[in-house]
């Protein structure tokens, strides 16, 4: 589970977009590092973009170099933040996603659910996404997936195809706010075994789904069917979602 700065400024972006509120609450599924370390510099352009010019002044390197996890962070820049995660931690709730149900006091009251390579490594994809549903607010809470679709070779448990979300968007009435596909060299080596019993000789390619969903109905989650009739283009619905925003 990592994130990046990128990740960090499109999160308070949504803020400036107004499409979660100020000091909204954000929970992470799984405390979330910075991949590969934090760009210091890159960090401070961010925090120099959206923090009042004297919170600004005030702060020095050290503060710019001890963060390792990214929720002081979204604190910093006014989030109420949270982490569900298995092992106890700085804003960490304990939470087990293959048994643990949200809790009645946490119900609706994300405005910003994240989902960072968490759920592919949980065998239950069910108590998952129900668990994303409940902590969204049912009036236009945010939740954002970015997952491995194909590829990540023992990366995991699982990869996500666009239909699963075609079908989890239908099913659960959610609209889209982004998307975005993204391709690169595989980041893990092709397991032998796959070439032993008849994979061709590729090379890996890792493709990520990016995808922003709003919630907009307090109705409690669907579990969407595998079918083929009244099929939802993802990408158009999209395009048709940022044509009207």
């Amino acid at each position: 589970m990592g994130t990046n700065i990128e990740n960090v400024s499109f999160a308070r972006s949504l803020v400036e977009q107004g499409l979660v509120p100020k000091n909204s609450r954000l929970v992470d599924l799984g405390a979330q590092e910075f991949n590969g370390g934090i760009d210091i510099f890159k960090l401070r352009d961010v925090l120099a973009e959206f923090l009042t010019e004297e919170t600004f002044k005030n702060l020095t390197i050290a503060d710019f170099t001890k963060f390792r996890y990214s929720g002081p962070i979204f604190e910093l820049l006014g989030f109420d933040y949270l982490a569900l995660d298995i092992y106890e931690g700085e804003n960490n709730v304990i939470f087990d996603l293959n048994r643990d149900r949200v809790p009645k006091h946490l119900k609706g009251t994300a405005h910003l659910v994240q989902n960072f390579g968490t759920t592919e490594h949980i065998l239950n994809q069910l108590n998952c996404f129900e668990v994303i549903h409940d902590l969204a607010s049912p009036d236009g809470g945010i939740m954002w997936h970015n997952l491995p679709m194909s590829d990540f070779h023992y990366h995991g448990f699982f990869k996500y195809d666009v239909k699963f979300f075609e079908r989890l968007l239908t099913a659960n009435h959610y609209e889209i706010v982004h998307l975005r596909f993204d391709q690169g060299p595989g980041s893990h080596v092709v397991p032998q075994v796959l070439f032993d019993h008849g994979l061709p000789q590729i090379e890996a390619m890792d493709t990520a789904v990016n995808i922003v969903l709003r919630r907009t109905s307090p109705a409690p989650f669907q579990i969407p069917i595998d079918y083929d009739d009244d099929k939802v283009d993802v990408r158009a619905e999209a395009q048709q979602t940022a044509a009207g925003s």
